[in-house]
């Protein structure tokens, strides 16, 4: 059974990982924040300006409480505010709807913590993957073991991976497989 709002928080070190291999800094939008774990990471590390933190559930302490989902609420944040980089660990059943709308929004570029599989051109995003291969910097795929996103320590059969897609185009893919991520 699928937790609430499928909230599964994003342990510090996977975090971690990101930063130490792609420059993000400046103004981070993280838009699916939950209890802020990720947002709590970036925010102390050395080059950003602000993190702004949104999450559907009211419940969490976020600067906002938007469906991310929705473009008006992308059109509103860029009007109030430009991001430079959005970072986030979306539902993955609304990946699909979340990932262009960030990716319009983002001045540099998107990171995502997504499973593997996202990266299969499967009918709700195929177009958009194929037509932004160019974009797609970096993929730094956290190996063994798993990351834990139950709070028990528990994982499941699913590997995961940051994704990164910038505006600027690149000629490669920077691919990193990580084994010592808790390190």
């Amino acid at each position: 059974m699928r937790k609430a709002n499928d909230f599964y928080p994003t342990e510090s070190a996977v975090t971690k990982q990101l930063l130490k291999r792609v420059s993000i800094a400046g103004t981070v939008l993280e838009p699916c924040a939950g209890n802020g774990a990720i947002a709590s990471v970036i925010d102390k590390h050395e080059g950003i300006d602000v993190v702004y933190t949104n999450d559907i559930n009211p419940a969490w302490i976020c600067h906002c409480h938007a469906d991310a989902t929705k473009p008006e609420i992308w059109r509103g944040w860029q009007e109030a505010n430009q991001c430079d980089w959005v970072v986030t660990n979306p539902p993955f059943n609304q990946a699909a709807l979340i990932l262009p709308l960030a990716y319009e929004a983002a001045t540099v570029g998107v990171a995502f913590l997504l499973r593997l599989s996202y990266l299969e051109p499967a009918g709700n995003r195929g177009e958009w993957l194929r037509s932004h291969k160019t974009k797609l910097t970096n993929l730094i795929i956290l190996g063994q073991p798993r990351p834990s996103f139950t709070g028990n320590g528990k994982t499941d059969s699913c590997t995961v991976a940051w994704m990164v897609w910038r505006k600027e185009a690149r000629t490669d893919t920077i691919i990193d497989f990580v084994t010592d991520w808790k390190q």
